[in-house]
């Protein structure tokens, strides 16, 4: 009886710490806050591209053992999304070996891929740039629940493919911090006919397919330039 009594003192005192966490949360990020230039985000102040950014999600710790913190924010032009922010702080770790490693930093079929370092023991430390189809399914998170929402009572419609730039940092085996800041632009809003194929093999965003258009390969080459200079300060936010 002690133990299950223990037991349910410990999960009782996880519950609550979550609550806490979850308003504290709500109170510090409310949907409809905006941001410009920079947004403050657990302690790191975190650059953001041009425009007002606004709030149209968070997700929060949901016991005392899960540190996850996510933010959404939104961008739109006229009534199109533009582009959405997704910042992602104190992910989950491998206790003997640090943070895992990132898969998409060792993908070779996308647009652009930096990994500066992905190992577990040491801090972690690259960038890339995708194609994605962005969808709603059983698995999605309670934050990207929180996301849809908004865009259907907004009646703000997905593009056939965001172009998705993911920028991934972490501290060492003994220095536990992490950021992964990921920045969704919607090429339709920039001028760009709605792919005929929204699938990431046959999307006309392939990296395979883009060649046969200019204004394509252009659109990524300016991505990739102004990214690589971004991720710089990131990492001087990000405070290695």
């Amino acid at each position: 009886m002690r133990i299950i009594s223990l037991v349910l003192v410990i999960f009782l005192i996880s519950l609550f710490s979550g609550c806490v966490a979850s308003q504290k949360q709500t109170a510090t990020y409310p949907n409809g806050k905006i941001f410009k230039s920079t947004a403050n985000f657990r302690d790191m102040d975190l650059p953001l591209p041009e425009g007002e950014w606004k709030v149209i999600a968070s997700g929060f710790p949901t016991s005392a053992n899960n540190n996850m913190v996510q933010l959404i924010l939104l961008k739109t032009k006229g009534e199109k999304i533009h582009s959405v922010v997704h910042l992602t702080r104190d992910s989950m770790t491998n206790t003997y070996r640090g943070y895992y490693h990132h898969k998409t930093l060792e993908r070779t079929n996308i647009h652009h891929v930096v990994k500066k370092n992905n190992y577990d023991l040491a801090a972690q430390d690259g960038w890339a740039v995708n194609h994605y189809r962005l969808a709603m399914d059983e698995n999605a998170t309670n934050v990207a629940k929180q996301s849809y929402k908004y865009f259907k009572e907004n009646n703000l419609a997905f593009p056939g493919n965001f172009i998705k730039i993911l920028h991934h940092f972490t501290g060492s085996v003994d220095k536990k911090k992490y950021l992964d800041y990921m920045l969704f632009l919607n090429p339709e809003a920039d001028g760009f006919a709605p792919p005929k194929s929204a699938e990431w093999a046959s999307s006309d965003w392939n990296p395979s397919k883009i060649n046969s258009d200019s204004k394509k390969v252009a659109y990524i080459e300016k991505i990739k330039k102004e990214h690589a200079g971004f991720h710089e300060t990131l990492k001087k936010a990000f405070g290695y």
